[in-house]
Order: C-alpha cells, then sequence, then structure tokens
C-alpha cells in the first residue's frame, strides 16, 4: 500500500478526500484540469489561501458550493492552480525549428496579402508571446505583418503579460542584443518597447475546454504554440483540443507542443516533423479521408478446379531471431552476422533483426557498419521510440554523447514514459557536464521504473540489455546520491 504523504504546511486540516476529489472534478469539467491525487498537496495550498488555514468543514462545503457557481470566485482560484509564469525562448531548439520556418512563412503570408499569424495558447505570464514576437521580427517581419495573439485560463497571469512589464531578472536568458532592441530597463523593472508591443495583437483570457477558439482575421492559425498544457488534461479533453486545432491551423499550419506532449497513439490528424533537432506538428496539406467502404460482394463464379502447380524446389528455412539469438549467447557471433544478413536480403524492413545486427556489429568492434544499421532502422520506422534509443546507446558507447543525447531525445518525444531512456540520457547529461540535467534524468526514470506494469520488451535481442529493469533503477538511484 503506498503510504499517505503529510499534508503540506498551512493545509486546512478539515479538508478531506472528498473535498478534494469534488475540487479536481470541478476543475476538469470547468477547464479542462485534470488534478490527480498526487497533486492533491497543491489543491490544499490553493484552498488555505482561499479560506485561511483552519476552515470548518461546513466553510469548505459552502466554498465549494458557491464555486461551482460563482464564475468569478473560479476565476481567483485559477491562478492557485495553475503555472503563472514561464520564461523568454524556453526550449531553444523549438524557437530555432521556428527560425528556419519563419522566412518561408513570411513569403507566404506577403504573397496572399495577409498577416502571418500566430497564437500561444497557454501563454501565462507572456515571455512565450514576445519571444514569438521577437523571432518574427528578427526574421524581417514588419509588426505590421504579424498577428500575434496570447491566451491564458489565468486571468492574473492574462493581466501580467498585457502590462510587459517584467523584473528585470527575468530577462536573464535574453542575450545582451535581444534585450537592448526590445527591452527598456530601469528600476529594476524590463518594459517591452513600442516596436515589440505592436508586433502583439493582444492578450486575453481564453479556456481550451471552451467550445470556440479565438481565430485571426485571415480566419486561420499559420502557427499555434501550446506547450506544457494538455499534460493537465485527461485524454478526452485533449483529444478534443487536438481538433480544434486542427480545424483552427490553416493546412500546412504547425503546431508546437511540449517536449513530453507526443501524440503518438493519441491523435493522428497531424503529422510529426522534425527540424532543427525538434519535433512538432504540422497538419497536412489534404483533408483527411476516411477509409473507403469495401467493394460488394459478387458471386463467386463456378470453376473447375485447376490442375495443382508444380512442387517449387525446397527453401531452406530462415532461422528465428529466437535461434540467432541463441547463437549470440554461445558466441558464435560469425554464424550470427550471416544469419542475420540472409534474413534481411529476403525481408528488408525487418526492424528487429537490423537492430539486432547493429548491436551485433558493435560488438564486432565495427561502429560504422553498426551506426548505418541503426541509421536505416530509424528510417524505416522513425515513430518506433526504440530505434532512436538504441542508436542513442551506440552513440554514447562510442563516446558522442551529444549526438546520443539527441537521439535518446527523440525517443522520450515519442515514447515519455520510457524509463531506460531518462536512464540514459542522465548518462549523456553527466558525460557533457549539465549536472542538472543529469539530475532530472535520472528523477524522470526512476519514476517511470517505479510506474511501470512489467519491463519494456523490445524488437530483437540485446544481450547488454538486461529484462529485468530493476539494475537500472538502482544504477539510476546511484547516481543520483552520487550527483
Amino acid at each position: 500500500m503506498t503510504p499517505r504523504l503529510p499534508d503540506p504546511p498551512g493545509a486546512p486540516a478539515a479538508l478531506d478526500s472528498a473535498h478534494l476529489e469534488r475540487l479536481s472534478r470541478l476543475l476538469l469539467e470547468r477547464v479542462g484540469l485534470q488534478i490527480r491525487s498526487d497533486g492533491w498537496g497543491s489543491l490544499r495550498l490553493a484552498v488555505a489561501a482561499r479560506l485561511g488555514s483552519r476552515p470548518t468543514r461546513e466553510e469548505i462545503d459552502a466554498w465549494l458550493h458557491a464555486l461551482e457557481r460563482d464564475e468569478a470566485e473560479l476565476r481567483r482560484l485559477l491562478p492557485l492552480v495553475t503555472v503563472g509564469k514561464t520564461c523568454f525562448f524556453r526550449d531553444e531548439r523549438q524557437f530555432a525549428a521556428l527560425a528556419e520556418l519563419l522566412p518561408g512563412l513570411l513569403l507566404q503570408a506577403r504573397a496572399e496579402r495577409r498577416r502571418l499569424s500566430i497564437w500561444s495558447a497557454g501563454c501565462a505570464t507572456g515571455e512565450e508571446v514576445h519571444s514569438l514576437a521577437m523571432a518574427a521580427l528578427e526574421a524581417g517581419a514588419d509588426p505590421a505583418e504579424l498577428e500575434i495573439l496570447g491566451t491564458d485560463v489565468n486571468p492574473a497571469a492574462v493581466a501580467f503579460a498585457s502590462g510587459g512589464r517584467y523584473p528585470e531578472q527575468r530577462l536573464e536568458g535574453l542575450s545582451a542584443t535581444r534585450q537592448l532592441r526590445f527591452f527598456t530597463q530601469a528600476d529594476g523593472v524590463a518594459v517591452v518597447q513600442p516596436r515589440l508591443r505592436e508586433a502583439i495583437a493582444g492578450f486575453r483570457v481564453h479556456n481550451l475546454a471552451e467550445e470556440t477558439y479565438p481565430l485571426p482575421a485571415a480566419r486561420l492559425w499559420d502557427v499555434i504554440f501550446c506547450r506544457n498544457v494538455l499534460i493537465y488534461f485527461n485524454l478526452q479533453t485533449t483529444v478534443r483540443t487536438l481538433e480544434r486545432f486542427e480545424r483552427a491551423l490553416r493546412p500546412g499550419g504547425h503546431l508546437f507542443l511540449g517536449y513530453s506532449e507526443s501524440l503518438f497513439r493519441i491523435y493522428d490528424g497531424f503529422e510529426l516533423v522534425e527540424r532543427a533537432g525538434s519535433f512538432f506538428y504540422r497538419r497536412p496539406l489534404a483533408p483527411r479521408r476516411p477509409a473507403p467502404p469495401p467493394p460488394p460482394l459478387a458471386p463467386i463464379p463456378e470453376r473447375r478446379p485447376a490442375p495443382p502447380p508444380a512442387s517449387p524446389p525446397p527453401q531452406q528455412a530462415q532461422p528465428s531471431l529466437q535461434e540467432i539469438a541463441a547463437l549470440i549467447t554461445a558466441g558464435r557471433f560469425h554464424d550470427a552476422r550471416v544469419a542475420l544478413e540472409e534474413r534481411l536480403r529476403t525481408a528488408p524492413e525487418d526492424v528487429g533483426a537490423r537492430l539486432t545486427l547493429g548491436n551485433l556489429l558493435a560488438l564486432l568492434r565495427l561502429p560504422d557498419e553498426a551506426r548505418a544499421c541503426y541509421e536505416k532502422a530509424v528510417e524505416l520506422e522513425p515513430l518506433r521510440a526504440e530505434g532512436h534509443l538504441l542508436f542513442g546507446l551506440h552513440l554514447l558507447a562510442e563516446g558522442d554523447a551529444a549526438h546520443a543525447a539527441a537521439e535518446i531525445s527523440r525517443a522520450l518525444f515519442l515514447e515519455p514514459d520510457l524509463g531506460l531512456g531518462h536512464y540514459f540520457l542522465g548518462r549523456c547529461r553527466e558525460r557533457l557536464g549539465d549536472l542538472d540535467g543529469a539530475r532530472r534524468a535520472y528523477r524522470n526514470a526512476l519514476g517511470a521504473f517505479r510506474g511501470a506494469q512489467a519491463p519494456r520488451r523490445f524488437l530483437g535481442f540485446y544481450p547488454d540489455l538486461p529484462a529485468d529493469d530493476g539494475p537500472f533503477a538502482s544504477a539510476a538511484e546511484s547516481a543520483l546520491r552520487a550527483l
């Protein structure tokens, strides 16, 4: 049985699980926020902020009753249960990808005599919106060519963003050039300069759980940023949101989600795109078509039985992957390689065999051939996380920690709960000297290992990966202690 966590300091003692379930259900129904029981500590603190640390049960019941009917009280609660701030140019890889897209997007908008439209959905205190505007201006846009909108469910965050005034320390991640070009700083406050403010159409309160979504003057958005918002939604709300995003984007338009928000096996209305080392999504140019109905059944004409064909010459059966694994285990690497290469000649798209061969070639100290094998496996199935993971492990073994981290990050984008991926990403971060990133990765690995129903099974055979995740969980714990 999972031990009950202690209540955070200041949490109301009279607030019980029935109250928290009722409050969680209300937030899910009204704003799409899904707060599970492991997040109830934040709800307890939010209630304490509204009612004090010692409300009675009767006062809590009355407040919940009012909350269900009073929109104003719900808006006062939201700043306490949602993330209210972010930072400028958060996730540099995504902004690098956007920088590559912007020149083409601007040319297309100019050719169609309309403004380039970008929506930041879940903009918090506005740093993302101002970052989008800076990126567009740096790409050569004039403010009059842009329509950039920021929305958030938190009215306090929207009001802050609209003011365009930030404590100077919030600009620490910005280059000196950007600070001078886009902000005026005095007395510890950085104020958005007029040219940057003119590039932004505005900020407004909007709830992504609502039926209607904002649209630009040209009726469809070119780009939507909605990062680290869907993680708070349940599956039903996530799918509804994605359906509305698809309708709100122009064909060929781009959707940027957070690092851990993969649509794999959730929603197929977008194409996965990689650019500048970052994954994002694109609405296909052609609309999705339903599968055609099966052809009508026709009567089968009578036929005389054909004479049996001549027996083909007997073919030697291909060894199974289990038989090849037995050869590798017995140390018969040459025989295993011959069998795998023969298997791939007849079935070149067998990704399991190709990944197994890549691992075997690495064991035989043939790193270039192994790399080519992994690259082909990833090319065949770019949406299979294990191809990226195993390629990353090969790169890490060869000492290329930077490229290994990129491949393993791709695997985690496709399968965020992949414990081995988080563990080996931690190894990469350690090699690169990023100790904070390593700690974060090891903590994520432990969380994934504890939440896993069973160890992850991979295509192919890899003798250096034990079937049990236990050793990797222990290694992650040891690495965390050492850091």
